[in-house]
Protein backbone atom coordinates (compact mmCIF):
# COMPACT_ATOMS: atom_id res chain seq x y z
CA UNK A 1 0.00 0.00 0.00
CA UNK A 2 0.94 3.78 -0.62
CA UNK A 3 0.82 6.30 2.19
CA UNK A 4 -2.51 7.76 2.61
CA UNK A 5 -4.89 9.76 5.20
CA UNK A 6 -7.59 8.14 7.25
CA UNK A 7 -10.30 9.46 9.39
CA UNK A 8 -9.41 9.15 12.84
CA UNK A 9 -13.02 8.84 13.57
CA UNK A 10 -14.47 6.26 11.27
CA UNK A 11 -11.24 4.46 10.27
CA UNK A 12 -11.71 5.72 6.73
CA UNK A 13 -8.70 6.53 4.24
CA UNK A 14 -9.58 9.87 2.94
CA UNK A 15 -6.77 9.87 0.66
CA UNK A 16 -3.90 7.59 -0.66
CA UNK A 17 -3.66 4.35 1.02
CA UNK A 18 -3.01 2.52 -2.82
CA UNK A 19 -2.57 -1.33 -3.09
CA UNK A 20 0.95 -2.11 -4.28
CA UNK A 21 0.83 -5.93 -5.87
CA UNK A 22 3.62 -8.35 -4.13
CA UNK A 23 6.89 -8.56 -5.57
CA UNK A 24 7.35 -12.49 -5.38
CA UNK A 25 10.14 -14.48 -3.74
CA UNK A 26 13.58 -14.74 -5.00
CA UNK A 27 14.72 -18.02 -4.30
CA UNK A 28 18.82 -19.10 -4.37
CA UNK A 29 20.41 -21.99 -2.84
CA UNK A 30 23.01 -20.96 0.17
CA UNK A 31 25.57 -23.42 1.75
CA UNK A 32 24.96 -23.82 5.48
CA UNK A 33 27.84 -26.22 6.85
CA UNK A 34 29.89 -28.51 4.92
CA UNK A 35 33.68 -30.21 4.84
CA UNK A 36 35.67 -32.71 2.89
CA UNK A 37 34.36 -35.61 5.57
CA UNK A 38 30.86 -34.42 6.36
CA UNK A 39 29.26 -33.69 3.19
CA UNK A 40 27.59 -29.75 2.41
CA UNK A 41 24.64 -28.90 3.51
CA UNK A 42 22.58 -26.66 1.58
CA UNK A 43 18.95 -24.98 2.06
CA UNK A 44 17.16 -23.15 -0.92
CA UNK A 45 16.05 -19.35 0.48
CA UNK A 46 14.29 -16.22 -0.43
CA UNK A 47 16.82 -13.59 -0.72
CA UNK A 48 13.97 -11.23 -0.04
CA UNK A 49 12.13 -12.79 3.04
CA UNK A 50 14.60 -15.71 4.04
CA UNK A 51 11.94 -18.07 3.63
CA UNK A 52 13.42 -21.86 3.34
CA UNK A 53 11.94 -23.64 0.55
CA UNK A 54 14.43 -26.76 0.21
CA UNK A 55 17.23 -28.50 1.99
CA UNK A 56 19.78 -31.43 0.70
CA UNK A 57 22.87 -32.93 1.93
CA UNK A 58 25.67 -33.74 -0.54
CA UNK A 59 28.10 -37.05 0.14
CA UNK A 60 31.22 -36.09 1.61
CA UNK A 61 33.81 -35.39 -1.25
CA UNK A 62 36.83 -36.71 0.77
CA UNK A 63 40.40 -35.02 1.44
CA UNK A 64 42.19 -34.11 -1.74
CA UNK A 65 45.96 -34.96 -0.43
CA UNK A 66 49.21 -33.32 -1.00
CA UNK A 67 52.25 -34.41 -0.36
CA UNK A 68 52.73 -37.73 1.70
CA UNK A 69 55.06 -37.99 5.20
CA UNK A 70 55.47 -41.48 5.76
CA UNK A 71 55.50 -41.92 9.36
CA UNK A 72 56.19 -45.98 9.78
CA UNK A 73 56.70 -48.38 7.20
CA UNK A 74 54.62 -51.34 6.40
CA UNK A 75 55.97 -54.85 6.68
CA UNK A 76 55.04 -57.72 5.42
CA UNK A 77 52.32 -58.13 8.63
CA UNK A 78 51.88 -55.41 9.97
CA UNK A 79 50.13 -51.97 8.10
CA UNK A 80 52.17 -48.52 7.97
CA UNK A 81 50.85 -45.36 8.36
CA UNK A 82 51.22 -42.04 6.71
CA UNK A 83 50.21 -38.29 6.86
CA UNK A 84 49.43 -35.29 4.21
CA UNK A 85 47.48 -32.00 4.43
CA UNK A 86 44.10 -31.82 2.33
CA UNK A 87 44.56 -29.45 -0.50
CA UNK A 88 41.23 -28.32 -0.41
CA UNK A 89 40.31 -27.53 3.59
CA UNK A 90 44.02 -27.69 4.41
CA UNK A 91 43.11 -30.50 7.73
CA UNK A 92 45.99 -32.78 8.31
CA UNK A 93 44.99 -35.98 8.15
CA UNK A 94 46.46 -39.96 8.43
CA UNK A 95 45.95 -42.71 6.65
CA UNK A 96 47.19 -46.42 7.01
CA UNK A 97 49.46 -48.23 4.79
CA UNK A 98 48.23 -51.45 4.06
CA UNK A 99 50.79 -54.49 4.90
CA UNK A 100 52.51 -55.50 1.98
CA UNK A 101 51.97 -59.28 2.18
CA UNK A 102 55.65 -62.07 2.32
CA UNK A 103 56.54 -62.60 -1.14
CA UNK A 104 58.17 -66.24 -0.98
CA UNK A 105 60.83 -67.78 -2.89
CA UNK A 106 60.78 -71.07 -5.19
CA UNK A 107 60.98 -73.45 -2.17
CA UNK A 108 63.22 -75.36 -0.94
CA UNK A 109 62.74 -79.32 -0.25
CA UNK A 110 64.05 -80.49 3.29
CA UNK A 111 62.42 -83.44 3.38
CA UNK A 112 61.93 -85.68 -0.12
CA UNK A 113 58.72 -87.90 0.03
CA UNK A 114 60.69 -90.95 -0.98
CA UNK A 115 62.83 -90.35 1.97
CA UNK A 116 59.75 -90.13 4.37
CA UNK A 117 58.46 -93.33 6.27
CA UNK A 118 54.88 -91.85 5.98
CA UNK A 119 55.29 -90.63 2.05
CA UNK A 120 55.41 -87.03 3.43
CA UNK A 121 57.35 -84.87 2.47
CA UNK A 122 58.24 -81.36 3.64
CA UNK A 123 58.88 -77.92 1.48
CA UNK A 124 60.68 -74.88 3.17
CA UNK A 125 59.50 -71.26 1.61
CA UNK A 126 61.63 -68.36 2.56
CA UNK A 127 60.33 -64.80 2.25
CA UNK A 128 62.73 -62.62 0.22
CA UNK A 129 61.82 -59.55 2.05
CA UNK A 130 62.28 -60.16 5.63
CA UNK A 131 63.50 -64.03 5.79
CA UNK A 132 60.10 -65.30 7.49
CA UNK A 133 59.72 -69.27 6.93
CA UNK A 134 56.92 -71.38 6.02
CA UNK A 135 56.76 -75.13 5.99
CA UNK A 136 54.11 -77.20 3.45
CA UNK A 137 54.13 -80.77 3.41
CA UNK A 138 54.20 -82.78 -0.24
CA UNK A 139 53.22 -85.84 -0.89
CA UNK A 140 54.34 -85.21 -4.63
CA UNK A 141 56.87 -83.68 -6.45
CA UNK A 142 55.15 -82.75 -9.59
CA UNK A 143 57.57 -84.10 -11.39
CA UNK A 144 59.86 -87.15 -12.95
CA UNK A 145 63.61 -86.76 -12.15
CA UNK A 146 65.61 -85.44 -15.19
CA UNK A 147 68.52 -83.32 -16.15
CA UNK A 148 71.79 -83.87 -14.83
CA UNK A 149 75.03 -86.19 -16.00
CA UNK A 150 75.93 -89.05 -14.12
CA UNK A 151 79.64 -90.06 -13.81
CA UNK A 152 81.79 -93.04 -12.39
CA UNK A 153 81.52 -91.71 -9.02
CA UNK A 154 78.29 -89.40 -9.06
CA UNK A 155 74.58 -89.96 -9.53
CA UNK A 156 72.34 -87.58 -12.02
CA UNK A 157 70.87 -84.34 -9.79
CA UNK A 158 67.93 -83.70 -11.05
CA UNK A 159 67.96 -79.91 -12.40
CA UNK A 160 64.47 -79.53 -10.72
CA UNK A 161 65.02 -80.73 -7.10
CA UNK A 162 68.24 -81.25 -6.59
CA UNK A 163 67.98 -84.70 -6.06
CA UNK A 164 70.18 -87.57 -7.11
CA UNK A 165 68.69 -90.04 -9.02
CA UNK A 166 69.40 -93.67 -11.34
CA UNK A 167 72.84 -95.27 -11.76
CA UNK A 168 76.37 -94.48 -12.08
CA UNK A 169 78.05 -94.70 -15.24
CA UNK A 170 81.64 -96.14 -15.45
CA UNK A 171 81.78 -94.96 -18.46
CA UNK A 172 81.34 -91.31 -18.11
CA UNK A 173 84.96 -90.62 -16.05
CA UNK A 174 84.82 -87.51 -13.68
CA UNK A 175 88.21 -86.30 -14.22
CA UNK A 176 90.75 -87.89 -16.68
CA UNK A 177 94.76 -87.52 -16.14
CA UNK A 178 96.73 -87.96 -19.18
CA UNK A 179 100.00 -89.92 -19.06
CA UNK A 180 102.54 -88.46 -21.06
CA UNK A 181 105.18 -90.62 -23.17
CA UNK A 182 108.35 -91.71 -21.41
CA UNK A 183 111.72 -92.64 -22.13
CA UNK A 184 113.29 -95.47 -19.95
CA UNK A 185 115.17 -95.05 -17.59
CA UNK A 186 117.89 -96.73 -15.06
CA UNK A 187 115.03 -98.30 -13.00
CA UNK A 188 111.73 -97.84 -14.98
CA UNK A 189 110.97 -98.85 -18.64
CA UNK A 190 109.81 -96.48 -21.32
CA UNK A 191 105.88 -96.20 -22.56
CA UNK A 192 103.67 -95.01 -24.46
CA UNK A 193 101.06 -92.31 -22.91
CA UNK A 194 98.00 -93.40 -21.66
CA UNK A 195 95.17 -92.04 -19.29
CA UNK A 196 93.17 -92.95 -16.26
CA UNK A 197 90.44 -91.08 -14.12
CA UNK A 198 91.86 -89.69 -11.06
CA UNK A 199 88.14 -90.00 -9.31
CA UNK A 200 87.85 -93.77 -9.32
CA UNK A 201 91.17 -94.62 -9.85
CA UNK A 202 90.61 -96.93 -13.39
CA UNK A 203 92.90 -97.05 -16.01
CA UNK A 204 90.95 -95.93 -19.07
CA UNK A 205 93.78 -96.26 -21.98
CA UNK A 206 96.32 -98.29 -20.76
CA UNK A 207 100.01 -97.29 -21.41
CA UNK A 208 101.94 -99.97 -23.65
CA UNK A 209 105.78 -100.11 -22.54
CA UNK A 210 108.15 -99.58 -25.42
CA UNK A 211 111.59 -100.34 -23.93
CA UNK A 212 113.14 -102.07 -20.66
CA UNK A 213 115.02 -100.25 -17.50
CA UNK A 214 118.41 -99.59 -19.10
CA UNK A 215 120.16 -100.42 -15.47
CA UNK A 216 122.79 -98.14 -13.67
CA UNK A 217 126.21 -97.84 -14.89
CA UNK A 218 128.63 -97.57 -12.46
CA UNK A 219 132.36 -97.34 -14.13
CA UNK A 220 134.79 -96.10 -11.72
CA UNK A 221 133.25 -97.77 -8.66
CA UNK A 222 132.09 -94.85 -6.68
CA UNK A 223 128.89 -95.95 -5.89
CA UNK A 224 126.99 -93.80 -7.76
CA UNK A 225 125.10 -94.43 -11.04
CA UNK A 226 127.08 -92.40 -14.18
CA UNK A 227 124.12 -91.90 -16.00
CA UNK A 228 121.16 -89.85 -13.43
CA UNK A 229 123.60 -89.45 -10.49
CA UNK A 230 121.66 -91.19 -7.78
CA UNK A 231 123.43 -93.93 -5.33
CA UNK A 232 123.10 -97.81 -6.58
CA UNK A 233 121.60 -99.47 -4.08
CA UNK A 234 123.04 -103.04 -3.29
CA UNK A 235 121.64 -106.12 -4.36
CA UNK A 236 119.98 -108.19 -1.81
CA UNK A 237 122.72 -110.74 -0.44
CA UNK A 238 119.88 -113.29 0.20
CA UNK A 239 119.29 -113.41 -3.33
CA UNK A 240 117.90 -116.74 -4.05
CA UNK A 241 118.92 -116.35 -7.15
CA UNK A 242 122.67 -116.62 -6.26
CA UNK A 243 124.30 -119.82 -6.20
CA UNK A 244 125.28 -121.91 -3.51
CA UNK A 245 128.39 -123.87 -2.71
CA UNK A 246 127.05 -127.89 -1.55
CA UNK A 247 130.60 -128.58 -0.63
CA UNK A 248 130.78 -125.75 1.92
CA UNK A 249 127.41 -125.45 4.15
CA UNK A 250 128.78 -122.92 6.14
CA UNK A 251 129.63 -120.84 3.00
CA UNK A 252 126.74 -121.07 1.20
CA UNK A 253 127.52 -118.29 -1.63
CA UNK A 254 131.10 -119.92 -2.29
CA UNK A 255 133.79 -117.08 -1.96
CA UNK A 256 135.64 -119.17 1.10
CA UNK A 257 135.52 -116.12 3.36
CA UNK A 258 134.17 -115.08 7.16
CA UNK A 259 131.60 -112.83 6.53
CA UNK A 260 130.46 -113.19 10.33
CA UNK A 261 133.68 -111.84 11.80
CA UNK A 262 134.24 -107.63 10.92
CA UNK A 263 138.24 -108.31 12.06
CA UNK A 264 138.39 -111.28 9.20
CA UNK A 265 136.45 -109.47 6.37
CA UNK A 266 132.88 -107.42 5.91
CA UNK A 267 130.47 -107.19 3.72
CA UNK A 268 129.33 -103.51 2.74
CA UNK A 269 125.63 -102.46 2.85
CA UNK A 270 125.53 -100.13 0.85
CA UNK A 271 127.14 -101.53 -2.34
CA UNK A 272 127.57 -104.85 -1.63
CA UNK A 273 131.32 -105.20 -2.19
CA UNK A 274 132.88 -107.59 0.66
CA UNK A 275 136.49 -107.18 1.48
CA UNK A 276 138.75 -110.05 3.14
CA UNK A 277 141.58 -109.26 5.25
CA UNK A 278 142.23 -112.26 7.64
CA UNK A 279 145.79 -111.73 7.87
CA UNK A 280 145.79 -108.52 9.19
CA UNK A 281 142.26 -107.74 11.50
CA UNK A 282 143.22 -104.50 12.03
CA UNK A 283 143.65 -102.81 8.80
CA UNK A 284 140.58 -104.69 7.85
CA UNK A 285 138.70 -102.95 9.96
CA UNK A 286 140.11 -99.09 9.35
CA UNK A 287 139.17 -100.15 5.98
CA UNK A 288 135.88 -100.83 6.76
CA UNK A 289 135.17 -97.47 8.61
CA UNK A 290 137.11 -95.78 5.71
CA UNK A 291 134.73 -97.47 3.09
CA UNK A 292 131.90 -96.04 4.73
CA UNK A 293 132.61 -92.70 4.72
CA UNK A 294 133.73 -92.84 1.40
CA UNK A 295 129.99 -93.00 0.81
CA UNK A 296 128.81 -90.97 3.25
CA UNK A 297 131.28 -88.42 0.91
CA UNK A 298 129.87 -89.81 -2.32
CA UNK A 299 126.17 -89.32 -0.98
CA UNK A 300 127.08 -85.94 0.40
CA UNK A 301 127.93 -84.55 -3.15
CA UNK A 302 124.81 -86.25 -4.67
CA UNK A 303 122.63 -84.22 -2.18
CA UNK A 304 124.31 -81.07 -2.51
Amino acid sequence: YTAGVYCDDCGEYVSGHDLIPAKGHNPQWVTISGSCTTGVIREERCTVCGQVFGRETTEPAGHQPGEWTTIKEATCTEPGLRQSACTVCGETYEEAIPATGHVYDEGEMILHPEDSATGVGLMRYTCTKCGYQMDKEITDTGHIHHGGTATCVSRAVCVECGREYGDYDANNHAHIIAIPDADPTCETAGHTGGTYCDACGVVVTPATETAPATGHVDENGDGICDIDGKPILPEDPDDPDEPEDPENPDDPDGDDDDEDSIWGGFRCSMCDIYEANKDIPVIGFFYMIVHFFVHIINYIKYIT
